[in-house]
């Protein structure tokens, strides 16, 4: 596995362009389609996954269930993409859209038609990998100008910019919470950057003002994630790590290296729409592009 020092290191012009798209589309490009892109393996059992699924090697589910919050597609969209190979033991269903595995059917989910399960490739799983990490990475790197304070197990966390606040978090004080209450002005996009390479939540979390589709989680060095009983309100970036979601669920876009599902934790399907408006992203590129051409002129 490529090390997060790798990253950071990789010419911010890359997320240049990763802003420039998201000002039209989602801030993770195609993997913001699909509810949860697992860009390694998958193994659940029971729980499901509300939207469009994607896991870019195997996948192993009982009693689970994909695409349920969907609009009936009539078999033109996708909503389970499996890389390699797909085992859906016990025949569970693939709702509103097709299922695809690009190796071995080792066991068919069941699907009404028109929709229908075929073998292709349709998405490129390393390309999207590398452009996850690098903006994981340098969504890392912006500057913090909300505030935290961790007391009696209850971690506040505040953001006061109506566009875009930006907090860095204690890893520890985030696992040892029981509490986390999480305050800016709705319609502002909430960035929490957690650091450490092995990171645990619990309890408790909710919003003031800002929506769900509006808060990113950036686990950006993680190589763990160990979620219990949570409802995690927000999107999850976490491109290095292998996820445990026992009970409780993911309430956004998850991105994640591996994932574990059991006791019923859940993909919930409430896509990350948080997008600086145009000036900010106008001054993320001039920035970027002014510390590319530093590093470039000392090279």
């Amino acid at each position: 596995m490529t090390s997060v020092s790798t990253w950071r290191s990789c010419a911010p012009i890359v997320f240049v362009l990763v802003l420039a798209t998201a000002a039209q589309a989602s801030l993770f490009g195609g993997a913001g389609d699909y509810n949860a892109f697992i860009l390694n393996d998958l193994s659940a059992s029971g729980g499901d996954t509300e939207g469009r699924l994607a896991v870019g090697h195997n996948t192993t589910m009982s009693g689970y269930s994909v695409g349920s919050r969907l609009s009936n597609s009539y078999g033109t969209l996708d909503s389970l993409v499996v890389g390699n190979n797909l085992n859906a033991i016990g025949g569970w269903q693939v709702f509103n859209g097709n299922a695809v595995y690009g190796n071995t059917l080792i066991s068919a989910p069941s699907i009404v038609s028109p929709n229908a399960i075929r073998k292709d490739t349709p998405l490129n799983f390393d390309s999207i990998a590398v452009s996850m990490r690098t903006l994981s990475t340098q969504l890392a790197s912006l500057p913090d100008n909300g505030t935290s304070n961790y007391q009696w197990t209850t971690l506040t966390i505040i953001g006061t910019d109506p566009t875009l606040n930006v907090i860095t978090i204690d890893p520890d004080d985030w696992a040892d919470a029981y509490d986390r209450q999480i305050t800016a002005p709705a319609g502002s996009t909430m960035i929490v950057n957690i650091p450490g390479t092995s990171n645990s939540m619990r309890g408790g979390l909710a919003l003031n003002g800002v929506d769900r589709g509006h808060v990113l989680y950036n686990f950006y060095e993680s190589a763990s994630i160990t979620s219990s009983s949570i409802a995690v309100m927000g999107s999850i970036l976490a491109p290095y790590a292998s996820a445990t979601i026992s009970g409780g669920a993911f309430e956004g876009n998850a991105i994640l290296l591996n994932a574990t599902q059991t006791n019923g934790g859940e993909f919930h399907d409430y896509p990350f729409v948080g997008v600086p408006e145009p000036a900010t992203i106008g001054m993320l590129l001039i920035g970027a592009i002014a510390f590319w051409r530093r590093t470039r002129s000392r090279a």
